[in-house]
């Protein structure tokens, strides 16, 4: 038993180890972001990851694909937006993504044509009624002070009708310049992530189900054989036992009596 309990304990220890390393690599996301509530441009997805340099410098394939970001980091921002009418006017796009302590803030779009920034994702074509991608990769900057910190970058978008307009009149995301409310968006990313995390979880258990009832099948082998063994040698004593005696009775019956 204290062998089988070694092995299980080594086991539960090694499938954690594995279930940590496979989390590593997944993709995460921005878990929400606030949507202008009523407006012409809907923002549907919103995802945003960083990796170290080294992963493009020397062509590893083991991306970290993290949602929190250090300085010198290269970030990937990809959203998803529909546009739910013909845009009758020209439209502007403001884009920017803040930084944390003293890695600066990145402005990827200041007032620059929106067309000029999607790419259609249903064979629509700007300013026409679809779905567009946008898709943006950018250098986070250097800091300037010695602290080792990570940080969740927040992503600030805004669409408007004129470039003068101090309001997000056609749509924006995580932005108090919406021209009206707001309401809470979920990204696909995030349900992707958490579909891909209970898939591993629900194979790490598997595993370790199956490694518990082979290890409960292979003790119950061993100690099945081992009481064979037993009750084999047991009936083997037995058997030499009534053996012995017999022999001794019929030594006893063939002695001649002597008469005194």
């Amino acid at each position: 038993m204290r062998v089988l309990t070694f092995l299980l304990t080594v086991l539960l220890l090694s499938v954690q180890g594995d279930a940590t390393d496979s989390s590593y690599g997944s993709e995460t996301y921005n878990n929400t972001f606030a949507v202008c509530s009523d407006s012409v441009i809907i923002v549907e997805q919103m995802s945003i990851v960083c990796d170290s340099p080294g992963a493009y410098y020397y062509g590893s394939k083991n991306y970290r694909n993290s949602a929190t970001c250090r300085a010198n980091d290269k970030a990937r921002l990809q959203l998803l937006l529909q546009i739910t009418q013909n845009l009758e006017v020209d439209s502007y796009i403001e884009l920017y993504v803040k930084g944390y302590g003293t890695v600066e803030d990145a402005t990827l779009y200041s007032s620059d044509p929106l067309c000029d920034t999607l790419t259609p994702a249903s064979g629509k074509v700007c300013p026409s009624a679809g779905y567009y991608k946008l898709s943006e990769s950018f250098w986070w900057g250097s800091q300037s002070d010695s602290y080792n910190y990570t940080f969740t970058p927040h992503v600030t978008l805004g669409m408007k009708s004129k470039k003068s307009k101090n309001n997000y009149d056609l749509g924006g995301a995580n932005t108090d310049r919406c021209s009206g409310n707001t309401f809470v968006n979920w990204t696909t990313g995030v349900r992707k992530s958490a579909s891909n995390t209970l898939f591993s979880f629900f194979v790490t258990f598997g595993i370790l189900l199956v490694s518990v009832l082979s290890i409960l099948a292979m003790g119950y082998f061993i100690l099945r054989q081992s009481k064979a063994k037993s009750t084999a040698l047991l009936e083997e004593e037995e058997d030499n036992k009534n053996n012995e005696y017999h022999k001794i009775a019929m030594l006893g019956n063939n002695k001649t009596l002597v008469n005194v």
